[in-house]
């Protein structure tokens, strides 16, 4: 395994049984679509975050007390 997603069928031969497939991954692949996914959702919330923040601080530094 190269690190897809594969598909293994098992077929018997006996009448009445049905054919048994199960998707195969290995653990680099798990991690890759994971951690995709994981970036995609950070990179949007920073996208959306960045001028909320900026917004909603642009005016903090001015009002700051420093001693």
């Amino acid at each position: 395994m190269d690190g897809a997603i594969e598909l293994f069928c098992l077929v018997r031969d006996h009448p009445g049984q049905d054919k048994i497939c199960v998707l195969v991954a290995g653990m680099s692949s798990i991690v890759a679509l994971l951690s995709k996914d994981f970036l995609i959702l950070v990179i949007l919330s920073v996208i959306v975050a960045t001028p909320v923040a900026r917004y909603w601080l642009r005016d903090v530094a001015f009002h700051a007390q420093v001693s």
